[in-house]
């Protein structure tokens, strides 16, 4: 078992330079973000009192141009990070999992299989809606491990009512 001190170490010399990178990276898509989002609202302002201005219903006019604003900076947001994402966890979530025991093994893009989760009667009904990510098995001593983050839900519901 590693100790703290050994943890703070590890940090200091393995995941330091990493991090210092990842942070300037991080930065960048903030600031691209903040970019896109004021280049976005010049063009959806005008839009905005355009259609406040119009004999069209109000809410309507006013929700049509949040909703884009909206819509393009979520999608630029997403773009941007998936990069961002992909690397911290290859440079800095692998390394630290392989600090823990390297005979782990990391996945980011795998999870534990649904059967599984399933089988372990944690929760009484069955998840409709299922995902995961940043699988890691190995063993520790005689016995076998694997943990991943997991998202499950049970969808309620139909037709526009459906939540998940």
């Amino acid at each position: 078992m590693k100790t703290p001190d050994q943890f703070r170490q590890f940090c200091s010399t393995d995941l330091e330079a990493d991090l210092a990178d990842l942070e300037n990276k991080r930065k960048s898509v903030l600031s691209t973000l903040l970019i896109a989002a004021a280049v976005v609202a010049v063009i959806v302002i005008p839009l905005f009192l355009l259609l406040s201005q119009s004999s069209a219903p109000f809410f309507p006019a006013v929700l049509l141009p949040v909703v884009i604003f909206v819509a393009v900076i979520a999608l630029v947001g997403t773009f941007l990070s998936k990069d961002y994402t992909r690397q911290f966890k290859t440079r800095i979530i692998q390394k630290i999992v392989a600090f823990v025991d390297p005979a782990l093994t990391y996945v980011p893009q795998g999870r534990i299989d649904k059967s599984i989760f399933t089988a372990s009667h944690i929760f009484k009904t069955e998840p409709n809606c299922y995902k995961g990510d940043d699988y890691a098995a190995g063993r520790i001593g005689q016995t076998d491990i694997a943990f991943s983050e997991l998202h499950a839900e049970h969808e309620s519901g139909s037709g526009k009512d459906r939540q998940c």
